[in-house]
């Protein structure tokens, strides 16, 4: 069945005021979790006189920034936000939470500290359907808690905060999402959940419907938008990689590059990184239903138990995700609250995959360079983009000896043919600036 008939494009109810923008041809991750409407949602109640102050400081609108040029209507454009110079932290591959070592500690507290209404016991959720479903984390509001005493006290928190987080629907989490349209609208939906809310943390996964109609550096563009939006009003962001894809060849091979893109912002703004990919990439079906797009879940006897973190439970996508979410926000107040340090990793700048920072300083023709070694033949792929706004780089790369033919793209993506083993160097230009970096082992077959 071609995707087209899976994955449907999903409209918000008018009572919402929020208008999705229709992009033709836009195939979107639908869940057939539930049908698409706020109707079901839980009452909440109304927010005390504690908590409107907590959110006062939030707007209500747009950003009052102008659009720029090609961008999407009600798509808005942030100034610039401070960020480290030299971060301290690499993002190691491999492992599912990036470190939170004591420069990391250091920045989240900085952003605490300018930003202190927001409240450490509150989440919101970002997302498309793999967020909005139910078995996301809503088994978490009345499921037995965890074994570890820590995730516990976490879990307890989260649940006395007066709102139940866990099974409210996310005004910026809908069906069929791409990583720009939680900022579309006036006010945007991200702003009016931030409001609703007044959470210090934000959960965040998009791309997975950017992978059938962006290219991987308009998603970049798009994604730091979204970051830097969530950044510039103090709440942290605890950002996904997406899920595999098995549906399709030409989706498969684009996956690791979106995750690349995912992953250099978050390291480059240094906030938590949960690397949902590698923790999904050993289970059976790489933790995805039969569709090869959402992940699955537990079933006994009928029922859904996402909240099952035995050996069972941690089978399936969903109850893999909601253990390393709970995780996730565990870690992040913790680092808050001044119990959690982790060491830093070491580097291995030369090796793929990776993802570098360079300083391209020339007046002239700014641009940096940089070198890597191939032990065996391999496909290669580049992605580089400024970090002030995500703008495409130019990008070269050559061989040793020039045993290869240099390869050159003028638009921040360079996929190459497969490459013989050697010595390898990648020139990198724009305007002066940082430059963020991937270096990634490319997927046989399409583009």
């Amino acid at each position: 069945m071609p995707v087209g008939d899976r994955l449907r494009p999903s409209r918000r109810r008018a009572s919402l005021g929020v208008r999705v923008l229709a992009l033709a041809g836009i195939l979107s991750c639908a869940s057939t979790d539930r049908p698409n409407t706020r109707a079901a949602a839980p009452t909440q109640p109304t927010r005390s006189a504690a908590t409107q102050a907590s959110v006062s400081q939030t707007p209500s609108g747009p950003p009052t920034q102008t659009q720029t040029r090609g961008a999407r209507a009600g798509e808005f454009n942030l100034a610039p936000i401070a960020r480290p110079e030299e971060p301290d932290t690499e993002y190691p591959w491999g492992v599912v939470h990036s470190p939170i070592t004591e420069g990391i500690v250091a920045r989240l507290r900085q952003l605490e500290a300018e930003h202190p209404d927001l409240r450490r016991d509150r989440f919101i959720k970002v997302g498309d359907s793999m967020t909005r479903s139910p078995k996301f984390l809503a088994c978490l509001a009345d499921s037995t808690p965890p074994a570890d005493p820590a995730l516990r006290a976490t879990l307890d928190a989260l649940r006395a905060s007066g709102i139940d987080l866990f099974r409210r629907e996310s005004l910026s989490a809908e069906n069929g999402w791409s990583a720009w349209q939680p900022l579309a609208g006036n006010p945007p939906p991200l702003l009016r959940e931030l409001a609703a809310v007044g959470g210090r943390f934000a959960l965040v996964m998009l791309g997975t419907n950017d992978i059938e109609t962006s290219r991987v550096t308009t998603f970049a563009r798009r994604w730091m938008r979204l970051i830097d939006s969530l950044l510039e009003r103090g709440v942290i962001p605890l950002v996904s990689t997406i899920p595999e894809r098995r549906d399709r060849l030409e989706s498969r091979i684009k996956v690791p590059r979106f995750n690349a893109a995912i992953r250099a912002i978050a390291q480059d703004r240094q906030v938590p990184l949960v690397d949902l990919h590698q923790a999904l990439s050993g289970l059976p079906g790489e933790g995805l239903t039969s569709d090869g797009i959402h992940p699955s879940v537990l079933r006994v006897r009928g029922l859904v138990e996402a909240c099952d973190f035995g050996p069972r439970g941690l089978q399936h996508g969903f109850n893999v995700r909601n253990l390393v979410s709970l995780e996730a926000l565990h870690r992040a107040r913790s680092a808050l609250e001044g119990d959690w340090v982790e060491p830093a990793p070491i580097s291995k700048h030369n090796a793929l995959p990776s993802v570098r920072r360079l300083a391209l300083k020339d007046a002239d023709s700014p641009s940096a360079a940089m070198s890597f070694e191939l032990t065996e033949t391999t496909r290669v792929e580049v992605l580089a983009l400024s970090a002030a706004r995500a703008q495409p780089l130019g990008i070269t790369l050559c061989s040793e000896g020039d045993r290869v033919p240099c390869k050159r793209a003028a638009q921040g993506f360079l996929r190459t043919l497969p490459l013989p083993k050697g010595n390898y160097s990648l020139v990198v230009s724009g305007p002066a600036g940082r430059a963020l970096v991937a270096l990634l082992r490319g997927r046989s077959g399409g583009s």
